[in-house]
């Protein structure tokens, strides 16, 4: 390229990126709550996310964020991302010009929960504070602030602050089931196109990852919403503990294991599966020592003649779709009579049947997610009015030896014969 050739070129830059600045501008929505290490990054196209510094010639925003050619580390960004800091109570507003590309996460795969990061070199320094990267991972219920940029049409952005409970062992991210996981999630979070990118800062100031989506995934089969009329919010991000940052000497993926973690979808619906399996058997156990509670409340209830046992129904793929897992009834086991002792008051028995009505429960199991997306298993009751019918006569003859559940004859054995 010639010398007027490059001057032309220069001026197309200088051109194109004072129009971009002028169709987006950012401002505080509090400049004494307002972070001096957060812009607005302005890209060809028009698209619009956040990004942070961490030095003063560094920035950190999402992958998804760049546009497709520069999707590449050491690609030159120049002219087609501009940086926009907002005037706060401390720093004047200011720009600065991208220089290129330094680190990204993979793009491979189909997940749409994946790390997504890319550290970006400015072209100049600019006269902000960088924030201090924290990679000691994400805790369990760790509130962090979200500073994030919302784009108001027309106008450009206002650069907010909310703060976000991160929340492991969700039913939506799987991957998030430790503190060093690379993928988190934080529920509730109410985050929007133009918020990618937006740092994840700790009580003490640190950054500990990149937000990166409001997630929209489905939820698996079989498991029903805890409160069906709340509104959920999402906000997935990568954790530092998993970001390979050019100015690091370690790898993180030689580091932690848990950053080499398979995510596609296969793989996350194995993880969702597994942790309905572990919650299903640990509520079972549950289940079960209450269930034989009832039933012995139950035989009592019938003065000791009707003992009665457990059945367990599993679910249809009709009720599995309503969360329910499985289904508590109870039914006549055995009844707690010798014929050798009836025989001996045989003269005394009732010709005629002999009635007990009782509240029978019936018990579902169910597995729903709290405001969280956590996997809650809880139980719905049933009380059903029940009458068991016996003729005491009857149960000498073998051939006649039965009751009647609701009228329904049950052929039924002593408790005693059931034990020789």
């Amino acid at each position: 390229m010639d010398r007027f050739g490059y001057f032309i070129f220069l001026i197309a830059i200088l051109v194109s990126r004072a129009e971009t600045a002028k169709a987006f501008q950012v401002e505080c929505e509090d400049r004494a709550n307002c972070s001096s290490s957060v812009a607005g990054l302005a890209m060809t196209g028009g698209s619009v996310c956040t990004g942070f510094l961490i030095d003063k010639d560094v920035l950190v925003t999402n992958f998804h964020c760049l546009p497709e050619g520069l999707k590449k580390v050491g690609s030159s960004c120049e002219g087609q991302i501009h940086f926009l800091f907002p005037a706060t109570q401390d720093h004047q507003a200011e720009e600065a010009d991208c220089d290129k590309i330094l680190s990204l996460s993979s793009s491979d795969g189909d997940e749409p929960l994946r790390m997504d990061y890319a550290v970006l070199k400015l072209k100049s320094r600019v006269e902000r504070p960088p924030l201090y990267v924290n990679d000691s991972g994400i805790r369990d219920g760790e509130d962090l602030t979200i500073y994030k940029i919302d784009p108001v049409p027309g106008r450009g952005g206002v650069l907010k602050r909310v703060t976000c409970p991160a929340m492991q062992n969700t039913i939506i991210n799987p991957y998030f089931d430790g503190d060093l996981a690379g993928v988190v999630s934080l529920v509730p979070c109410s985050i929007i196109k133009g918020n990618s990118g937006s740092p994840m800062v700790d009580s003490s100031g640190s950054v500990k990852g990149v937000i990166s989506a409001s997630s929209e995934l489905s939820l698996p089969e079989g498991v029903v919403q805890d409160k069906p009329n709340a509104k959920l919010n999402l906000a997935s991000g990568t954790s530092f503990a998993c970001i390979d940052l050019p100015t690091s000497a370690v790898l993180k993926s030689s580091l932690h294991a848990e950053c080499r973690v398979k995510m596609d979808s296969k793989a996350r619906k194995k993880r969702v599966d597994d942790m309905l399996e572990a919650s299903r058997a640990k509520l079972q156990q549950q289940l079960n020592k209450t269930m034989d509670t009832v039933a012995a409340d139950l035989t009592k209830a019938a003065h000791g003649i009707i003992h009665w046992k457990v059945d367990v129904i599993e679910a249809t793929s009709e009720q599995n779709k309503k969360g329910i897992q499985s289904i508590f009834q109870f039914v006549p086991e055995c009844l707690n009579l010798q014929k050798e002792k009836l025989a001996e008051v045989s003269t005394k028995l009732k010709d005629g049947k002999v009635s007990y009505d009782f509240k029978l429960p019936e018990v579902e199991v169910i597995m729903a997610y709290d405001d969280h997306y956590r996997i809650v298993g809880k139980t719905v009751r049933t009380d059903k009015l029940t009458t068991v019918d016996v003729v005491p006569t009857d149960l000498l003859n073998d051939e006649k030896s039965k009751i009647y559940l609701n009228q329904t004859p049950l052929p039924i054995l002593s408790c005693y014969r059931r034990a020789n």
